[in-house]
């Protein structure tokens, strides 16, 4: 949608229609799956918090004790959290998280939260998705 207005046109009903059921979906998910609180509390030190660098939260929290600076660019350069594949797209919220926790608040969390979480799209799912928009 965003896209079609910087490009000086409008969303048809169908699009609109389509965005409003996927908003109804993420809301419900939200509501029956959603993060709560006290999740910190359930990871191992053997737990893969980022998967794209094998990371876990033993790690991080090793990595955090040992920074001196504690933040969370000189976390990801220790232990190579969030520089994977993904760019901390998954694991971003978490080593922020983890990280606020462990250095007492010192680092505020949820810098990262609303980052929208990407994934990689070959040309020709593109291409099959507009031929399908326009049938």
């Amino acid at each position: 949608m965003a896209g079609l207005a910087a490009a000086g046109a409008t969303a048809s009903d169908a699009q609109r229609r389509s965005r409003s059921e996927n908003q109804r979906f993420a809301a419900r998910l939200e509501a029956a799956h959603g993060i709560r609180p006290g999740w910190v509390g359930w990871l191992g030190d053997d737990t893969t918090v980022c998967r794209c660098e094998e990371v876990t939260a033993g790690d991080l929290r090793a990595g955090a004790a040992a920074t001196r600076s504690r933040g969370l660019r000189s976390l990801k350069l220790s232990t190579r959290a969030g520089l994977g594949v993904c760019q901390g797209r998954v694991c971003g919220r978490t080593v922020e998280e983890l990280l606020h926790r462990h250095t007492g608040g010192l680092l505020d969390a949820g810098r990262t939260e609303q980052r929208p979480l990407a994934a990689f799209v070959r040309l020709g799912e593109l291409a099959a998705a507009e031929e399908q928009e326009h049938q």
